[in-house]
């Protein structure tokens, strides 16, 4: 789907404008306190224990941005936003994730579903399966490897098979049509 890609390009953009920002990589983090010693460590590098989640408000300075890549094995997620909310009031959290955390979002947060590219349905016809995103990036990504690949009769209902199966996944779409070396 591209959440990391998204948040890096945010991070470089923060950097650029020289706002306080800080990424943490939350894959695999499963609890809120395994999250707060990750945040700990990036904030007090070289550190032999990182700071308690309670030590981080005089770390992180106000109107700070806070990026968690990847906070999908997170369960307990809407708790720790609660926690970071209440003790770091002024601090902006971006939070990737697969799955969104229910319940805990306040009418100022800002929930970015990222989803596959539309897909033409089955029973599509050329004209549609051409006009859908998914196979208009398929082709083009595909051009990068076999420059004379295009849409035809023959070959669309393939096409747009492809693009359904892949969930309309933009790097799904991409490594796919990379395929397109090795086989025909």
């Amino acid at each position: 789907i591209g959440k990391s890609t998204l948040t890096r390009e945010l991070l470089r953009e923060l950097t650029r404008l020289d706002r306080p920002v800080t990424l943490i990589d939350a894959e695999g983090a499963g609890s809120a306190a395994e999250l707060s010693a990750r945040l700990g460590g990036a904030l007090t590098p070289g550190q032999a224990a990182p700071p308690t989640l309670s030590a981080l408000t005089t770390l992180i300075p106000p109107h700070a941005t806070v990026m968690l890549d990847g906070a999908d094995a997170l369960d307990d997620l809407p708790e720790l936003l609660r926690t970071l909310r209440r003790d770091l009031p002024g601090v902006h959290w971006v939070i990737s994730s697969r799955r969104s955390p229910g319940g805990v979002l306040s009418p100022t947060d800002l929930l970015l579903p990222l989803a596959g590219l539309p897909q033409a349905p089955p029973e599509a016809d050329l004209a549609q399966i051409a006009a859908s995103s998914a196979t208009q990036l398929f082709l083009r990504e595909a051009a990068r490897t076999r420059r004379d690949l295009t849409l035809t009769a023959a070959n669309a209902a393939l096409i747009a098979g492809i693009t359904r199966r892949l969930h309309g996944h933009p790097l799904a779409l991409a490594l796919a049509a990379s395929w397109l070396r090795v086989e025909p």
